[in-house]
């Protein structure tokens, strides 16, 4: 049984994330994925404080390294999170504050249109390989989650939040079509599709109140320690059961909820790519920087 060890996954330890136990390591000085295990729940940590977590190339290949880890342990569970940065630190906590700006910047300058479209689907898959795990997963929105950041909270198969932390999918508000696969699941999974439509086209940060109203998350809870307790129980009870039985119901659950999925990553890498060469898009960007609210041309 796996009680306790930790590590951070980095190009320092790429050679670890096949081995079927992960033994205590020394953390990677550029390691932005942490992988702890208490007794048979794997714990899945966003740590990028300087950015709150916002995904990365780099991060994503710690992802796949993450995800590839966990399915040749013995988890039967996995619990998805943003770490809390240590106290007196300058990073914020989130859960992930979506696109690297710098990455986004440089898809409006730097290359074209078809390949962007061509990053754009290998950026989505990075980190949807969350569906890849095989077993449950469960996001603990500990912070915001924004754009892909909510995108990838959405793909796990449950969410619970903290009462103050919120959710947005802002593309509309920066000149973009939505992304990592949210234009199609965020409609399945929503109470309505007005609930789907006020979220993907408003674009506004939703309160937990909201999140819970919308089906976007199950349940609030007041601190991240009642936070985490609750994941813990829900992932135990999860994987208290019959492993095989888990892991096939966990399967025949996202064939519904993921149908049709490859077909929208290719139509939102299009559809990005397209306003990435907008200049409704730089405007957009820009206005992050500026905190102004941008004035889209409709170009």
């Amino acid at each position: 049984m796996m009680t306790g060890r930790r590590v951070l996954l980095g190009s320092a330890l790429r050679q670890v994330s096949r081995m079927r136990f992960l033994s205590t390591t020394t953390a990677a000085a550029r390691g932005t994925v942490e992988v702890s295990y208490e007794g048979h729940v794997a714990i899945i940590k966003l740590r990028d404080d300087a950015r709150m977590n916002a995904l990365t190339a780099e991060m994503g290949e710690e992802m796949l390294e993450a995800v590839d880890a966990v399915n040749a342990s013995e988890a039967r569970a996995v619990l998805l999170t943003g770490a809390t940065p240590p106290p007196g630190g300058r990073g914020k906590k989130a859960f992930s504050a979506g696109g690297d700006l710098d990455f986004l910047w440089d898809r409006a300058t730097k290359t074209s249109p078809r390949e962007n479209q061509l990053i754009m689907m290998d950026f989505y898959k990075r980190f949807l390989c969350v569906r890849n795990l095989e077993v449950p997963v469960i996001a603990l929105i500990n912070g915001p989650a924004v754009g892909a950041g909510a995108a990838l909270a959405v793909a796990c198969d449950v969410r619970l939040g903290l009462d103050t932390a919120g959710i947005s999918f802002p593309f509309t508000k920066l000149g973009i079509h939505p992304g990592m696969g949210s234009s199609c699941i965020v409609p399945r999974i929503a109470t309505s599709d007005s609930w789907a439509a006020t979220i993907m086209l408003g674009g506004s940060m939703l309160t937990g109140e909201d999140c819970v109203r919308s089906g976007l998350v199950q349940q609030l809870y007041p601190t991240e320690e009642s936070l985490m307790q609750a994941g813990m129980e829900m992932a135990n009870t999860m994987g208290s059961n019959a492993p095989l039985a888990l892991k096939m119901m966990t399967k025949t659950l996202r064939m519904a909820k993921f149908k049709g999925l490859e077909e929208a990553l290719e139509r939102e890498a299009l559809t990005q790519a397209a306003c990435y060469a907008s200049e409704d898009f730089k405007l957009g960007l820009a206005a992050v920087k500026t905190r102004e609210p941008p004035v889209f041309k409709g170009n």
